[in-house]
Parts: C-alpha cells; sequence; structure tokens
C-alpha cells in the first residue's frame, strides 16, 4: 500500500475552484478519484460557507495526470470533509505530525478579495450586447480544445490568453468581411465573451483578468482604423500556421 502523503496550502491562488464542472471535468481521466469529483469545485464548497485559504492542512487523496494545464493536479482532502483541487506552486509537501499540528486551523469562508474577484467577474458578465444574439459558447469549445492540445506542450495560462485572443480575432475577421465591413462594436463584444466563455470552460485558470485582457487587445485592433485589418488577418494566418 502506498504511504499516506500530506500537504498545506501556501497559495490559494492556485486552486483550481472549478474543475470539476462540465465541460472541463469530462477531459480529465479522474480514475481512483472518480467518486469524489463533484465534491471538489466550489459549488460543493458554498453550501458550507468554505473557500480554501492559505495555511489548511490536508491528506492527497490523488492527482490528476496530463491535465490540459501541463502540470498535475493535487487533490487535497481538508477537514476530513472538503476536497479541493490544487496546482503544484500553490502547495508544499509536510509530514504527517506537521498535518496533525495544523490540521485544526479553522476554516474560512470566501475573503473580502476573493468576493471582489467574484463581484467583478458577476458585473463583467452582465453584457447587454448579447441580448437577442446567439450562444456560440459550445461551438467554440470543440475548436479551443483542440487548439489546445495542439498546444499541450507550452500551455501555461500566457498562451491560453493569447489562444483566445487570436480565436475571437480570427472569428471577428471572418464576421467583418461577411458584413462587408459593418461589425458593429456589441457584435465584437458578444464574440469575444462566448469564446471566454468557452475558454473559461476548458481551463479554470482562465480568469476575470484573462477576459479584460483578451476583450480590450480585439476592441482595440478591431476598432482602431490606423491598424490594417488585411496585417491583422496575415499575424492570425501566421499563428495558425496558414502561410
Amino acid at each position: 500500500m502506498e504511504a499516506k502523503k500530506y500537504a498545506e496550502i501556501i497559495d490559494k491562488g492556485e486552486c483550481l475552484s472549478t474543475i470539476n464542472v462540465p465541460p472541463a471535468v469530462n477531459f480529465l481521466n479522474w480514475g481512483s478519484l472518480e467518486n469524489v469529483k463533484t465534491l471538489a469545485g466550489k459549488n460543493e464548497w458554498a453550501k458550507y460557507g468554505f473557500y480554501p485559504s492559505n495555511g489548511l492542512v490536508g491528506e492527497i487523496q490523488g492527482v490528476l495526470h496530463n491535465t490540459l494545464w501541463g502540470f498535475d493536479v493535487y487533490v487535497l482532502k481538508i477537514q476530513n470533509i472538503y476536497y479541493v483541487p490544487m496546482s503544484p506552486k500553490g502547495i508544499k509537501f509536510i509530514t504527517e505530525a506537521e498535518m496533525r499540528q495544523k490540521q485544526n486551523v479553522p476554516t474560512q469562508g470566501m475573503d473580502a478579495k476573493q468576493a471582489k474577484i467574484n463581484s467583478d467577474y458577476d458585473s463583467f458578465m452582465q453584457r447587454p450586447f448579447s441580448v437577442g444574439k446567439p450562444k456560440f459558447k459550445f461551438l467554440f469549445i470543440q475548436d479551443l480544445h483542440k487548439n489546445l492540445q495542439q498546444r499541450s506542450n507550452s500551455l501555461t495560462i500566457n498562451n491560453v490568453e493569447r489562444e483566445a485572443m487570436m480565436y475571437s480575432l480570427d472569428l471577428c475577421l471572418e464576421y467583418d468581411k461577411k458584413s462587408d465591413g459593418l461589425l458593429t462594436k456589441d457584435w465584437i463584444q458578444h464574440i469575444v465573451s462566448e469564446v471566454c466563455d468557452a475558454m473559461e470552460e476548458l481551463i479554470s485558470a482562465f480568469d476575470i483578468n484573462n477576459r479584460k485582457n483578451v476583450m480590450n487587445w480585439v476592441l482595440g485592433l478591431m476598432n482602431n482604423e490606423r491598424v490594417s485589418k488585411s496585417n491583422v488577418e496575415r499575424d492570425v494566418n501566421k499563428y495558425y500556421n496558414r502561410m
């Protein structure tokens, strides 16, 4: 029998709190963790007012290998109740004695900073520009998943953000052509938001700041009369190896 292993959370920002919701949950091989995957995320924790915080310790229940993010994900069981998926950067390994010494650290709910992040996210997601427009998210997920798999050897969050930017830009250029250059700002915002929705489903680390970066970058290129769209299209084609 393999010896038990323990870890302490040292960076709660490295928690993958939405790893257990579709479709991301379906792209992972949960193996021996299959029976706890529905418990390992913020939807479950919210029932108890729990949110991971630094200093919490627990036994490592298992490891998810070969993930889309390019690193293993460690699932900790905190206070024998809460299942918490963490990236390697967010934990440090500890001994059983250290775990027992620290295991009574009180759990906390969501702190003010995390609540502010969630509030900003909710505000950003209230998008009047999408009213009456079709939903593209689940169409985009398939393409993005394929694209990310092709770049799995260098799948950092910066590269994920870059993929969202280039994919959004590629779509906007295509729709702009079809409309004879009349693609409006609200449609650009809607397309980018749907791409970001899809990316967030695939990559839980893709957050509100990544969404804002993608939106600002695409709007900056599509609405800038001093930028040649043919040059932008050339860069997109180069990125996707179409040249």
